[in-house]
């Protein structure tokens, strides 16, 4: 028989405590169940009542802990006696609540950096660190990555909100703004307001204005002008006052200023304009005397009746002095005897032509002393008069001055021509020519469709076929040429040994990209593509990969408004020259679009412009241009071409010019495309004459 008995092994003593869960996470203020289990050292479980404590908040008696208001590492401990231990437990930030922005506000120069950061809290105030945050800027004023790192663009201000964090924690988001400063680059120009104003009362104000623009067009604050004019007087805040007896003419009122190491000048313009008189609308003031009777003005003008020697018209202000002036005026008279007009200081008799139409009359005045009245005596007989029109203008009107830069001695004289049209010379029609690094010339032979080649001594070398129809040419800066066709308007690339590198760009229209009568090109010292339309009216800019950049210009003829533009030239500064063909002027821009100055009126004399084509730059920047020198036989498309060359310092003083129409040496027909070369020689495309003609220094 056996006998069992029922035997309990106690656990041995107690040797560790086993709290769980081991480890995690809660929020503040949420609460987690801990239970503590003990092993002797032969892992048997003892039922255990343990102290538990933790510094991450409360531990109730039936060990749930509740965590406080502070987020953060923390333990959770379990004693029994001596025998203790402890896990780690995290205790997480609350729901997003705030978002902090740093630095609330960011001060900048153009193409400068910030660092923006984000501080995120909850209601206690603990870091959040766990949220996710997109970044953006308004509009275009700069680019912001994913880390917060801002770099301003071109645009100047102060912008209130211009960056913008979106932050998202949960379910919960916060958008929070800082704001921008960008300050405008150094100065580059200075424009006043308005451009031109006519001057119908003397004396009279007309309140200028100036404003300091960087090369983005950006205005420059706080600028202190100092005004000045050719004539008249202009107080410090632009106020011009014209005189009493200011003389006729043309004056230029000058806002300048030293910035960021340079000295600045803008200039309007004030035209005092002749008297004009038109009777067919009122007498204007004018009054009879003498033997005058029945003064009327009628559907045909200033109407009187003479009734006997002597009839007197005055008019109604005097002349300004020191200046000889012209009387023009239209009168039909059946009075028989000379007339004459007076002043206080002149007598001049002019012969009447007594048949009763209308005849045009022309009477040279000296200089007039102050306070003289002009007086008309039409006839010196009894008879009928009528007047439509009188008209007084100065013989020499004043110009505005230009005090600028030094003129530098530049003359030329004619050197040596070459040409090579394969027998086929009505075909030839060379439109533009450029040289390259080691003195090879290129030129475009239109209606050839080619690119002829010639080695420095000007011998042939061969020629590039292209579908184009050419005009333009440049060298770019990886030594390729960037060649306009205008027919259908499109750029291609083209290596210096003819090898097609690019295919034809652009297409007909008057989109970004699209051309509209493409005519010349060139580019600047970064490598952008400078377009000009003739019958686009615009300047269009690109990258190398003829991605669109930005464009400027409309149809008009204010400033940075063109008529048919037909040239384009880049110095060495990336100053962009335009010829304005229509408008007869030049205008010159910075880089980006940004209005600098013009010059040019019309006219065929020495610094006039007439139709103005392409242009060149020489190693000084002074600015080579083509254009008609004569009225005559030069018609408004540029294929008519130039028959001189005038040459301008780069702020459009002129230095001198050279060339008239024909086919001898020295001389053009329809001149249009030119460059300067390393030594100062002058290369001509005389179109009309199918040759290439060089002149150099003198």
């Amino acid at each position: 028989d056996s006998v069992s008995k029922i035997v309990t092994v106690e656990p041995g003593e107690l040797a560790t405590l086993v709290i769980m869960p081991e480890n995690g996470s809660l929020a503040v203020e949420e609460s987690r169940s801990f239970k503590v289990t003990g092993f002797d050292d032969f892992d048997n479980e003892i039922e255990v009542s343990a102290l538990l404590e933790s510094d991450a908040g409360s531990v109730s008696v039936d060990g749930t802990l509740t965590a406080g208001t502070v987020s953060g590492h923390y333990k959770v401990t379990a004693s029994v006696g001596i025998i203790s231990n402890s896990v780690d437990i995290d205790v997480r930030p609350g729901a997003l609540e705030t978002v902090t922005i740093n630095p609330a506000l960011a001060n900048l120069e153009i193409g400068g950096s910030q660092q923006f950061t984000i501080f995120a809290e909850d209601r206690f105030g603990n870091e959040i660190s766990d949220s996710l945050t997109a970044w953006s800027v308004y509009k275009s004023l700069g680019d912001i990555d994913r880390d917060g790192n801002f770099v301003a663009g071109t645009q100047s201000g102060n912008f209130i909100g211009g960056v913008q964090a979106d932050v998202v924690r949960d379910s919960n988001s916060i958008s929070v703004v800082a704001d921008l400063v960008v300050n405008p680059g150094a100065a580059v120009a200075i424009h006043v307001n308005p451009e031109r104003e006519t001057a119908l009362v003397r004396p009279g104000d007309i309140q200028f204005s100036a404003i300091a623009l960087d090369r983005y067009g950006n205005q420059i604050p706080d600028v202190a002008f100092l005004w000045d004019a050719t004539d008249g007087s202009v107080t410090e805040d632009g106020k011009y006052t014209t005189e009493t007896y200011q003389l006729w003419g043309t004056y230029e009122i000058r806002a300048s200023a030293a910035l960021d190491g340079r000295q600045l000048t803008g200039s309007g313009i004030v035209e005092i304009p002749a008297i004009n008189w038109d009777f067919t609308q009122s007498l204007w003031g004018w009054r009879g005397g003498g033997n005058t009777t029945g003064l009327q003005s009628t559907p045909e003008g200033l109407s009187l009746v003479s009734s006997g020697f002597d009839p007197i018209l005055v008019s109604p202000q005097s002349l300004p002095a020191g200046q000889p002036l012209k009387v023009e005026f239209r009168m039909k008279s059946d009075s028989n005897n000379d007339g004459d007009i007076h002043t206080q200081n002149s007598y001049q008799v002019f012969q009447v032509i007594a048949d009763g139409e209308w005849h045009e009359y022309t009477v040279y005045l000296p200089a007039q002393l102050p306070n003289s009245d002009l007086r008309i005596d039409p006839a010196m007989a009894a008879g009928k008069v009528t007047i439509e029109w009188v008209t007084v203008t100065p013989i020499n009107p004043r110009a505005p001055r230009t005090d600028r830069l030094p003129i530098p001695d530049l003359e030329f004289e004619y050197s040596t021509r070459f040409q090579h049209d394969l027998g086929l010379r009505w075909s030839y029609e060379p439109m533009d020519v450029v040289i390259d690094k080691v003195g090879n010339i290129y030129v475009t032979a239109r209606s050839y469709h080619a690119i002829q080649k010639f080695d420095s001594n000007m011998k042939f070398v061969g020629d590039f076929p292209i579908t184009l129809n050419p005009v333009g040419m440049v060298i770019g800066q990886e030594d390729v040429l960037y060649v306009a066709g205008n027919e259908e308007p499109c750029i291609c690339v083209v290596t210096l040994d003819g090898i097609l590198v690019s295919t034809e760009f652009g297409v007909r229209g008057t989109a970004p990209g699209q051309f509209r009568g493409l005519w010349d090109v060139a580019v600047d010292s970064n490598g952008y593509v400078y377009v000009v339309e003739l019958f686009g009216h615009r300047v269009q800019v690109f990258d190398k990969s003829f991605n669109f950049v930005h464009e400027w210009g409309q149809i008009g003829s204010g400033r940075g408004e063109f008529m048919s533009p037909s040239g384009i030239a880049i110095d060495s500064e990336n100053n962009v020259y335009v010829a304005d063909r229509s408008n007869h002027r030049i205008q010159k821009f910075s880089q980006y679009g940004v209005f600098l100055l013009e010059w040019g009126v019309r006219g065929t004399g020495s610094g006039e412009l007439f139709r103005p084509g392409q242009m060149a730059i020489d190693a000084d920047n002074n600015v080579y241009v083509v254009d008609c020198g004569q009225e005559s036989g030069c018609g408004a498309h540029p294929e008519a071409g130039g028959n001189r060359i005038q040459v301008f310092t780069s702020d459009g003083q002129f230095i001198t010019a050279f060339g008239a129409r024909g086919s001898e040496d020295g001389q053009f027909r329809s001149a249009s495309g030119l460059v300067v070369d390393t030594d100062g020689r002058i290369f001509v495309a005389d179109f009309g004459n199918n040759r290439i003609q060089v002149f150099k220094p003198k």
